[in-house]
């Protein structure tokens, strides 16, 4: 999302975004990881990500379904199939 963020955003932001991301993280404010999180939103960084993820979650499953269609259903089997929602639903 950060990639996202510098790909789109203006200049002048990209600047302060590199000043900022280029600092040690001690020195970061709140004020400055909140104007970062309002670029996040106002560029639809945020969505964005959320529709990679789910896009490549569910490429994972398609691999786990042609990969995995001889193996005998398990316990096993099922908690490995379920991981790519499990990670997205946990976030």
């Amino acid at each position: 999302m950060l990639i996202r963020l510098v790909e789109l955003a203006e200049p002048d932001e990209r600047e302060r975004l590199r000043t900022l991301l280029g600092a040690p993280r001690e020195r970061r404010t709140l004020d400055e990881v909140r104007w970062v999180r309002e670029r996040m939103e106002a560029y639809g960084c945020i969505d964005y990500g959320r529709e990679a993820c789910n896009a490549l979650a569910g490429a994972a499953q398609q691999e786990f379904s042609r990969i995995y269609s001889a193996v005998p259903d398990s316990r096993d089997k099922e908690f490995i199939g379920e991981l790519p929602a499990w990670v997205i639903e946990r976030t």
